[in-house]
C-alpha cells in the first residue's frame, strides 16, 4: 500500500512510513544477531568490545553521522565480558521483576531449570542464544527480501 502511495522519494522513504520503520527494524536485529552470535561463540577469545563493534560496523555505522558512531562506540567499548553477560543472561529470574506482567507463565520457565547447575544454565542458555540468532537471521532475511523486491530503501545518515 505504501509503494502505491508514493513512500519511496528519490533515495529515501517517508518519514514515519511503516518501510522505514520495518527497514530500522531489520538493520537493528541484523546487528542484533552479529552480537548475538558473538556471545555465543565460545572458541574465540575476541573481546565482546570487538564483536560489538563489527556488527555495528556492519549494520548501523553506515547510516549514523559523526554523533551517533562515537555514542554508540563509546557504549560498545563497554560491553560486558562474555563470561559477565553470559553469567547474567543465565541467572533465574527473581519474583520482584515483575515479570508477571510481561511473560505469563514466567515462573513454570523458571522452574524448568530450577534444579540445572549454573554451568548448566550457561550452556543452556547458550543454545538458547544460537537458536533465536539463527531464527532472527532467517526472519531478516525474508523480510529484507520483500524490502529489496519493492525497491524501499533508505540510505541517508541520521
Amino acid at each position: 500500500a505504501e509503494v502505491a502511495e508514493g513512500v519511496q522519494e528519490p533515495k529515501r522513504l517517508k518519514e514515519g512510513s511503516a518501510a522505514l520503520s520495518l527497514l530500522w527494524s531489520m538493520r537493528a536485529k541484523r546487528f542484533w544477531t552479529i552480537v548475538a552470535d558473538g556471545f555465543a561463540d565460545q572458541d574465540t577469545t575476541e573481546p565482546s568490545s570487538a564483536f560489538g563493534i563489527r556488527a555495528y560496523a556492519a549494520e548501523l555505522e553506515p547510516y549514523h553521522g559523526f554523533l551517533f558512531k562515537n555514542t554508540f562506540r563509546t557504549g560498545l567499548l563497554a560491553l560486558p565480558s562474555r563470561k559477565e553477560m553470559l553469567g547474567n543472561m543465565a541467572l533465574a529470574p527473581a519474583d520482584s521483576m515483575g515479570l508477571d506482567a510481561c511473560w505469563p507463565g514466567w515462573e513454570d520457565s523458571a522452574e524448568a531449570g530450577a534444579g540445572l547447575a549454573p554451568d548448566e544454565r550457561a550452556a543452556a542458555c547458550l543454545v538458547e542464544l544460537r537458536e533465536c540468532s539463527d531464527a532472527t537471521k532467517r526472519v531478516t532475511d525474508a523480510v529484507q527480501a520483500v524490502l529489496d523486491e519493492f525497491g524501499l530503501r533508505d540510505d541517508r545518515k541520521l
